[in-house]
């Protein structure tokens, strides 16, 4: 039987603790029965001042658990106290770092982008303004080899129409004295019977003075052929 059945039937009475048999025969030993019950009932005062012996016990556990328990959240809510203060400070001190480097970071940044920026843009400028003197360059030089190829080819030109004139001069003296030359053939077999062996005509004479001529039958050439060849012969 637990302490909290105790607790529930309360107390025994005397009635209950001395119960009164009826006397029947065939029964059990009066006296057997009277000693049995006064054995349970030394058992059962027994186990009373126990049980208010534990009950005393508990109820003093009990206030001492309650005196250390105060104490001990006395002395844990200082402590937390302290714990919880010092916490924050240092978290406000963990948070103004934090917004002081992430400020430095910031304007560190900054301050590298801008100069980025700067230099790209220098960059950008010098590789503009290098762009148009090479674009500069490259006009001019287009402008003067152009003059010099329309310079040269004026030249060329000149000089071919000069060295045509010159061989159609020299090509009409061919023809003349070709034309000459024949003339003094076609009229050779009867001059050469009445005159006789050994005797030229003065046309033959005129022939042969015009074919032994070398002046006038030069052939000019052009100069900007010649400064082909040249450049050829170096070559």
């Amino acid at each position: 039987m637990s302490t909290a059945d105790l607790e529930l039937f309360g107390p025994p009475d005397a009635e209950s603790v001395y119960p009164r048999f009826t006397t029947v025969l065939r029964g059990y030993d009066p006296d057997q029965v009277h000693e049995y019950i006064m054995a349970l009932v030394a058992r059962t005062e027994s186990l009373e001042n126990e049980l208010d012996e534990a009950r005393e016990q508990r109820d003093s556990a009990r206030r001492r658990y309650q005196m250390a328990r105060d104490d001990a959240y006395n002395q844990l809510g200082a402590r937390m106290a302290d714990f919880i203060k010092l916490a924050d400070q240092q978290a406000d001190r963990i948070r103004r770092e934090a917004d002081d480097e992430a400020k430095q970071q910031v304007s560190e940044a900054r301050d590298l982008a801008q100069q980025i920026r700067r230099e790209a843009e220098e960059e950008d400028e010098r590789i503009r303004l290098q762009a148009e003197e090479v674009l500069q360059h490259a006009v001019a030089e287009r402008d003067r080899l152009l003059g010099g190829l329309s310079l040269s080819r004026e030249l060329a030109l000149a000089e071919l129409s000069t060295a045509r004139d010159h061989l159609s001069g020299i090509v009409a003296q061919l023809e003349s004295a070709m034309e000459v030359a024949r003339s003094a053939h076609i009229g050779e077999p009867a001059e050469a019977t009445a005159e006789g062996p050994g005797e030229s005509p003065a046309e033959d004479l005129r022939a042969e003075d015009l074919l032994e001529r070398t002046e006038g039958f030069d052939i000019i050439m052009p100069e900007f052929l010649l400064r082909e060849e040249g450049g050829d012969q170096e070559g």
